[in-house]
């Protein structure tokens, strides 16, 4: 992985008080640690960044972000949903593979 990206899945338990039993520490797998991989890899360029720019004056950031395809949100990959969501999907349909417990 890259010097600049650290992936933090933890958390100190006593910190979280009462929310702590709802915590779910998550694993990083291959895939995990290509996406940030990709996301920490060199620069937009001038023009990406200008289009950005430009549309950040008539959209929100996020649209901005999303139109000209720089700044990702979702970095959660299908493994780490599957480890979060296990069984439970939208409508209550299962289509994932439980995923093992940690």
């Amino acid at each position: 992985m890259s010097e600049g990206a650290r992936l933090v899945t933890s958390a100190k338990a006593e910190r979280l008080g009462s929310f702590a039993g709802h915590f779910r520490q998550l694993s990083v797998d291959g895939a995990w640690r290509a996406e940030i991989e990709t996301l920490t890899r060199g620069r937009h360029g001038r023009l990406r960044t200008y289009a950005q720019r430009l549309a950040r004056l008539y959209f929100s950031d996020f649209d901005a972000n999303a139109l000209t395809g720089m700044y990702r949100m979702q970095l959660l990959t299908l493994g780490a949903w599957q480890q979060l969501l296990g069984q439970r999907t939208a409508g209550g349909c299962s289509t994932w593979a439980r995923a093992p417990a940690t």
